[in-house]
């Protein structure tokens, strides 16, 4: 199961904060705004941060490459393809659906005998 952390700023969201209570229409760039705006709220930074620095203590690889994607397009991206070219997806996935707001973490740790990760993610 992939760590997702924080809840998504939606439409309704947005209808529920004071700079936007008099707004009339509610647009993609109006929630990504916002997302970007309490991209830290919560601690949420802090502790996806923790939970990534933990999966890279815990895989004991040299060679890992602690990853972080924060959504903050006013809509949900959806993974596209993956690639691992030197290494591998360590023990928390990434999610095929990340929504507005949210956050991920994981890690890509590079194989036994490599000095290196290298993976790609497209969403």
């Amino acid at each position: 199961m992939a760590n997702v952390f924080g809840v998504p700023i939606t439409k309704e969201t947005l209808k529920g904060m004071k700079e936007y209570q008099d707004k009339k229409t509610l647009t993609q760039k109006d929630r990504a705004k916002a997302a970007m705006c309490m991209k830290n709220t919560d601690g949420k930074d802090v502790s996806a941060h923790n939970f990534a620095t933990n999966l890279v203590d815990r895989c004991g690889s040299s060679a890992a490459t602690k990853c972080m994607i924060h959504n903050a397009t006013g809509c949900p991206i959806t993974l596209e393809r993956y690639k691992n070219k030197v290494g591998h997806l360590g023990e928390s996935p990434f999610p095929t659906i990340l929504l507005n707001g949210q956050r991920d973490v994981f890690v890509h740790i590079g194989d036994r005998y490599q000095a290196s990760s290298v993976g790609a993610l497209v969403y």
